[in-house]
């Protein structure tokens, strides 16, 4: 335990240090467990490999089993079975794969990964940075490769692999030669290699259904993986006595090897004191009192008052020592000569090793006796926070004479204060404020604690406060529980609150279930009348029929009486949240007890609603008809007869694209009811949405356009966030609303760094840095699950602080969470004051396409147009260091953008999409532009039918462009091509496409310059860097002001380069450097060059003069 807590705060920025932290973790990381994740393999007679496990090698062979859903501990379901053997010549895998839809197996060829799949990752020789990666799909396809460094190359290898379909699923034999390693002759008894297997399940359409048999974040986690160990002789086997050997282990003689039993054992039924690794296995659905009773919660301070202020203090040294953290990443951005540099990070350890001491001494005294803590601990703790301040002195005094120094060399220059003063006022054009808010949700159970995290001013008042408690509909209502609420907020250090309605999470709440939930037409009818899936927490049901009276009467008369009892509490309001992860679809059970989605539209109010819609759509039924090839009499007749949900339709139809259309617009039209009623009731307030699933179900656009609310808000995790901001800000160029991010913090970490506070914590850097870039001006920060145990956290593994001596002294990463809302308030109105730089470049959204993929039952997960949207911003844009602009189809027709404004466009998966756009969109390239598309575009229109040759670009260019059933049977010419980049020109503009995945292109080595050197080349871009981590956005003043905001991407590596930007600028200035610091520049031909470093996640902010 001494030898893990050591590492427990060894958390610094800074360049110099950064192998030696690496070393550490290496040494903590190999170092001997008492148990492993092992399956033993044994020298048994070779397989038939006709796919059939039923060969005498795989009976009585060790099993490994119990896999894991990826990124948590919970156990996967089918799960799936291996068994391993080898001879003198080859390794077998025997794999029993449980699949109850079988018959609807997928497999590919040429992208074996694309298919229902078991990858194999094998690392033979230890200290070897090879590692083998061999993938098997249900057809017997095989890829095989070699990962060094991170970097996946193609190797081929002389593997076999064979399937057989079984009633239970299908399994699947591999031979693997040994020479593949470069092993002549098999591994000597209990040799050890590293191992895991995982699973891909795609059958019947599913997406991002993956499994590991080793606990992991994500696949190439080869730290987390479990072993393959070598035995010659098999003698666990029953018929065989137990042969004494010392060298054998007791391990060989466990039957099966579960990685979730494994992973459930070794996390611990205490929780360990270790801030650096944190195993999220332990599922708590309810705490022990002893959980309840440590580090700063309430019962504590009155229970434990000593240990209380002890872990108060210690939680402040912490925060006191990330603050000291960013002055050196100011030094470094400054230049600060190496030698000094060094000294100073080699103090920097000191303390970091100090702070690991006092942990444990604080650990160690909570264990002896909680109600005293010594004297030696307090009196330890003083002398720390002397030696941080000591050290934050130094920084300053380097700092001043670093700018001395420039000021001798360069001149003098004036400093100017980007914090807005608390009495300026930035108003949107609806009249709402503009600045930055942080809002606390939930703290109440720490609040100590968390108020040292960041300026919060305004905390939740919570849906549960909001829920006045009755007994049948007479009874008069009772506010005691919202009065309670109301008491807490007034007791508390916040003297404002916001509000929270689940009216997402749960339609009906339990204010509303007494007076309208038997009422008929209140729940959501399914075509097949089967009975919604109600949540059964706190009594709050799913699926209301937003187009029900009753519904929308009672919400006036809840929002009346709840409103009314909030106003006499005269507590300030700040926003008030509707509609949290609220979705257009509901669930119903099965008559086996399943649950399953269906789609609204089969109740007769909302019949009439949608004839009303089609009614707008189309001027009359003749034109319907002649649109859709139809012959209907009346609007009246136009009643979808299909749920894709439960008859997947195989071609598109008029009929399917307008209904799946409809389903999203009702719903936001409702939504934008509630928020208009609610504007009645409490004018002034304004009304947050934040629908995170249904947003990136392609609906971003649609949702602004119907005025749904007034602070738009969003949120997941950080390979959807940063993409959705990117969308966000693009889109309310036009519409000037608020952008939020609600009930937040666990998503901001990338799944591989969750294990490593070093790194963790530079991705908090970065996070905020997208963040406050994107003017994501309100936020509510939701960290009650980081303060305590609970199922939710350990489900998601997000990695709360986990401890058992103290769980709100927070993780390090934590500790930059006050850092960097300081940062922000720092440039705040520069922020306000400036705009993202308009790009020439735009990736469209093909929002025909998306509605039509969605009639024919794609989902977020498995929608080429919907995935490919955040693949391109993860993959390309953003590492590429490529400004864009997100332009939605909808919006060019409804002329609130013009193809016009951009040079060149990037097109994603697009083959439906409305006449009309594509003839613009091909006029667009005739005259200049130049199209990116990323897959097959303009082959149908909404209805399914072909589009004519005149109206399509593609057709035009490639008359025998071809698209099958399957998404990527795309062909641009008869014959059989292949994967590749074609380009053509079309008038004074030009075509380019991709006639694959884009993931392809990324995964194969020789696909994969192609791909580049059409972004890096055809794209033009205003900065432009070597360093692949360098990230820019640059911001523009109505003054004429330039500033540029950049971040080094990377959270282990540290940079130091040149970059050029269009312009000439004679002074650049690194403003978050407190007092300023000039950046070392040049000026030619039109463009300013500066060197710049950064430490790993570091970000700051450049004013261009």
């Amino acid at each position: 335990m001494k030898k893990v807590c050591s590492l427990l705060l060894s958390c610094i920025i800074g360049f110099a240090f950064c192998a030696r932290a690496e070393k550490k973790e290496q040494s903590k990381s190999s170092s001997p467990a008492i148990d492993k994740l092992i399956l033993y393999g044994f020298k048994k007679e070779a397989p038939l490999m006709d796919g059939k496990l039923d060969d005498a090698c795989w009976k009585n062979a060790q099993t490994a089993m119990g896999f894991c859903k990826l990124g948590t501990a919970d156990a996967a379901a089918p799960d799936t079975r291996m068994k391993i053997s080898y001879d003198e010549k080859n390794l077998y895998f025997g794999i029993s794969v449980e699949e109850p839809l079988n018959k609807q197996l997928k497999s590919d060829k040429k992208s074996p990964w694309s298919g229902d799949c078991i990858e194999l990752f094998i690392k033979p020789h230890q200290g070897n940075e090879r590692l083998y990666h061999v993938i098997a799909d249900a057809g017997g396809n095989i890829y095989s490769g070699i990962n060094i460094d991170n970097e996946e190359k193609k190797l081929s290898l002389p593997i076999k692999a064979v399937t057989s379909l079984c009633n239970e699923g299908w399994t699947l034999e591999i031979t693997i030669p040994l020479s593949a390693f470069h092993y002549s002759k098999p591994p000597v008894d209990n040799t050890e290699w590293r191992f895991n297997v995982t699973r891909g399940r795609r059958a019947a359409g599913r997406n991002d259904d993956y499994s590991s048999w080793a606990k992991l974040d994500q696949f190439t986690q080869q730290e987390k993986f479990g072993y393959l160990a070598f035995y010659s002789n098999p003698e666990i086997e029953a018929d065989l006595a137990f042969w004494e050997n010392s060298k054998r282990s007791g391990l060989m003689d466990r039957p099966e090897v579960s990685g979730v039993k494994f992973a459930l054992e070794n996390a611990g039924k205490e929780a360990l004191p270790n801030l650096w690794d944190y195993s999220p296995f332990v599922k708590r659905e309810k705490m022990a009192e002893s959980w309840s009773m440590r580090g700063m919660t309430p019962g504590t301070k009155e229970k434990y008052p000593e240990m209380y202020q002890a872990a108060s203090q210690l939680n402040s040294l912490l925060i006191e020592k990330s603050f000291t953290d960013e002055q050196l990443n100011e030094l470094y951005r400054a230049g600060l000569d190496k030698a000094k540099l060094e000294v100073l990070i080699s103090r920097s350890e000191k303390i970091n090793d100090n702070l690991n001491k006092l942990y444990q001494e604080y650990g160690q005294a909570y264990k002896n006796d909680k109600n005293k803590m010594p004297a030696s601990l307090f009196s330890d703790m003083d002398k720390a926070a002397i030696l941080i301040k000591e050290l934050a002195e130094t920084y300053s005094k380097d700092i001043e004479s670093l700018q001395k120094n420039a000021a001798e060399k360069h001149g003098k220059w004036t400093v100017q204060s980007f914090n807005a003063s608390p009495d300026e006022k930035y108003l949107n054009r609806f009249g709402y404020s503009r600045r930055f808010l942080f809002a606390a949700h939930e703290f109440f159970a720490n609040t100590d604690s968390l108020l040292q995290l960041g300026p919060f001013s305004t905390h939740t008042l919570h849906a549960n406060y909001l829920i006045p408690k009755q007994k049948d509909s007479n009874a008069p209502w009772d506010y005691s529980f919202l009065e309670t609420g109301i008491a807490k907020l007034k007791e508390s250090p916040f003297k404002r609150t916001y509000c929270v309605l689940k009216q997402g999470l749960a339609d009906l709440g339990t204010v509303m279930l007494p007076e309208i939930k038997d009422k008929p037409g209140v729940h959501m009818t399914s075509v097949d009348n089967l009975p919604p899936y109600t949540k059964g927490a706190l009594g709050q049901e799913r699926a209301a029929n937003i187009h029900s009276k009753q519904l929308n009467e009672f919400l006036e008369k809840y929002f009346k009486r709840t409103w009314g009892e909030i106003s006499k509490s005269g507590l300030p309001v700040d926003f008030f949240l509707f509609a949290q992860e609220a979705k257009n679809t509901f669930r119903v059970v099965t008559k086996d007890n399943k649950k399953e989605e269906r789609s609204m539209g089969f109740t007769p109010d909302a019949q009439k609603s949608f004839h009303e819609y089609l009614k707008g759509r189309y001027a009359s039924i003749e034109e319907l008809n002649k649109r859709w090839n139809a012959e209907y009499k009346s609007f009246d007749e136009v009643n979808p007869v299909n749920d894709k949900f439960i008859n997947r339709p195989s071609k598109l139809t008029g009929l399917a694209f307008e209904h799946e259309r409809w389903c999203r617009v009702t719903f936001l039209r409702w939504l934008k009811g509630v928020k208009d009623l609610f504007h009645e009731i409490a004018p002034g307030i304004p009304a947050m949405e934040d629908m995170s699933y249904f947003l990136i179900d392609g609906n971003i656009y649609l949702a602004f356009k119907e005025d749904i609310a007034d602070i738009m808000s969003f949120h997941t995790e950080p390979r959807r966030e940063l993409p959705m901001w990117n969308f966000m800000y693009s889109i309310n160029r036009k519409f000037g609303k608020i952008l939020g991010y609600y009930e937040n913090y666990w998503g901001m970490f990338s799944r591989k760094y969750m294990n490593n506070e070093r790194l963790a914590k530079r991705e908090v850097d970065k996070f905020f840095f997208e963040l406050f870039m994107h003017d994501i001006t309100v936020s509510a920060w939701w960290m009650r699950y980081y303060s305590g145990t609970g199922s939710y956290a350990a489900g998601y593994n997000h990695n709360p602080y986990y401890l058992e001596y103290d769980q709100t002294v927070f993780r390090w990463s934590t500790t930059a969470l006050p850092v960097m809302f300081q940062k922000g308030l720092s440039v705040e109105k520069m922020l306000l004051e400036t705009e993202i730089a308009k790009s020439k470049t735009a990736m469209i959204q093909p929002c025909t396409s998306v509605f039509a993929l969605g009639a024919l039952g794609y989902t977020v997960y498995d929608s080429p147009v919907i995935t490919m949207l955040f693949d391109l911003h993860n993959n390309l844009f953003r590492p590429l260091n490529i400004p864009y602009e997100f332009l939605p189809e909808e919006m060019v027709l409804d002329k609130r953008a013009s193809l016009s404004d951009y040079d060149c466009f990037i097109l994603p998966y697009a083959p439906y999409m409305t006449a009309d756009f594509s003839k613009q969109l091909k006029e667009w390239v005739e005259k200049g532009g130049t199209l990116i598309a990323v897959g097959p575009l303009s082959l149908y229109d909404e209805t399914g039918a072909a589009l004519p040759k005149e109206a399509s670009l593609l057709k035009t260019v490639f008359p025998d462009a071809y698209l099958g059933t399957k998404p990527w049977d795309f062909k641009l010419s008869a014959q059989n091509e292949n994967p590749g980049v074609f380009r053509k020109n079309f008038g004074k503009g030009k075509l380019i496409i991709f006639n694959r995945d884009p993931s392809m292109y990324l995964q194969d080595a020789s696909l994969k310059p192609q791909l580049m050197e059409v972004f890096s080349k055809d794209i033009r871009k205003p900065v432009m860097c070597s360093d692949e981590n360098f990230r820019s956005i640059i911001r523009h003043g109505k003054d004429g002001s330039v500033w540029l905001a950049i971040n080094n991407t990377s959270a282990n590596k540290p940079i130091s380069t040149k970059f050029s930007i269009d312009g000439e600028f004679n002074r650049v200035y690194d403003v978050m450097t407190p007092g300023w610091m000039p950046i070392k520049t040049s000026v030619a031909n039109g463009k300013t060059e500066c060197a710049i470093a950064l430490c790993p996640g570091d970000w700051t902010v450049l004013k261009l003069r």
